[in-house]
């Protein structure tokens, strides 16, 4: 059995390698080899902090896509230490905005105008000028 050190630095290796490998090719497909084994984590963290698994469900997606964007701009040493600090921010940024997704969702079936269907949504040509059925086609 190896030593936990060991097995950590190999770890390290394997991530910083992957990013090389990713920076190199831009290939959405090796960084979510790596993101898998960390997602886990990222789905945790999100789940703690913004108290919804709907929501984390969302970051985690979110998070990969944010990754694709921001590891050419960034030297990483420490790949997951570098995604907590990501995933922390995305959550923060999050419930600094204040709307939940049920807070969303109740403005929104509070919202009469959006939750019915009107008369014009449903034919728009009655407020306009009269046409054939020729014209309008």
């Amino acid at each position: 059995m190896m030593p936990e050190n060991h097995r950590v630095h190999n770890g390290l290796e394997e991530d910083i390698h992957m990013l090389d490998e990713f920076r190199t090719r831009g290939e959405p497909e090796i960084l979510g080899k790596l993101y898998t084994r960390y997602m886990h984590l990222v789905y945790g963290v999100c789940l703690k902090y913004l108290k919804d698994r709907e929501e984390a469900k969302d970051g985690v997606m979110h998070i990969f896509e944010k990754m694709i964007r921001e590891i050419p701009r960034h030297n990483i040493d420490n790949f997951r230490s570098w995604l907590h600090v990501v995933t922390k921010n995305y959550c923060l940024m999050q419930l600094r905005s204040g709307v939940s997704r049920q807070e969303r969702y109740r403005e929104w079936m509070n919202d009469q105008r959006i939750f019915m269907e009107t008369a014009d949504d449903l034919h728009p040509l009655d407020k306009e000028e009269r046409y054939t059925d020729g014209e309008a086609l």
